[in-house]
């Protein structure tokens, strides 16, 4: 265990190859129970004249969630 590992973050193109975000989702979830990292957080961005943030997807033990089921990281 490893007590330093607070946070992971992936980041992809809203119009990214489909194939990368399920592997993401994977990594994202191994992450945050293998090594045992506090949150994981997948960001995904719309690009161009439209740029803006499009998703957040958080995880934590493996788990997707939403943050108003976020967990206190003392726990």
């Amino acid at each position: 265990t490893n007590k330093k590992n607070h946070l992971v973050i992936e980041v992809k193109k809203a119009n990214g190859n489909e194939k990368d975000k399920q592997f993401d989702d994977l990594k994202l979830k191994k992450f945050t129970t293998q090594y045992r990292y506090r949150l994981g957080a997948y960001l995904e961005f719309k690009t161009g004249k439209d740029a803006r943030l499009a998703k957040i997807i958080y995880y934590q033990k493996g788990n997707e969630r939403n943050i108003s089921e976020l967990m206190d990281f003392d726990k």
